[in-house]
């Protein structure tokens, strides 16, 4: 039983398993690139809670998960260059969270590619979803 255990631990502790991931994207608009890291579930726990919504579009209000706030906000959380936590920074575009100076900074295009790589550091792989749906049905 102790070996099992052990076998486990050394499954997932290992040095791979534990090791930041990070991603750069250049934008030619833009001197420097974008650099984002993965982060861990313990500091998303609180904003995953701020994620669900009442929608009260209907007679019976329900409660929703708003994606695309998740989304953003991974995203937000997850660039490290530039700083979008900086008050500095956020002064100087006008806005006062994170995920506000992630979308008023980039355009549009440029918020898809960031929150697709930012997903993919983070372990969302859409690819790898696919395949372990595709393993599941045979």
């Amino acid at each position: 039983m102790a070996d099992k255990i052990n076998s486990d631990l050394e499954d997932f502790l290992s040095e791979d398993s534990l090791k930041t991931v990070f991603a750069e994207i250049k934008f030619p608009r833009f001197k420097a690139p974008v650099k984002i890291k993965s982060i861990d579930g313990e500091n998303t726990e609180s904003f995953r809670k701020e994620c669900w919504i009442i929608d009260r579009s209907s007679r019976a209000s329900a409660k929703v998960f708003d994606y695309t706030k998740w989304n953003n906000g991974i995203t937000a959380r997850s660039i490290v260059t530039p700083n979008l936590s900086n008050a500095e920074f956020q002064d100087k575009l006008g806005v006062k969270t994170p995920e506000a100076a992630f979308l008023k900074l980039f355009r549009i295009g440029e918020q898809d590619i960031l929150v697709a790589k930012a997903m993919e550091v983070n372990g969302y792989s859409t690819q790898a979803l696919n395949e372990d749906v595709e393993t599941a049905k045979n």
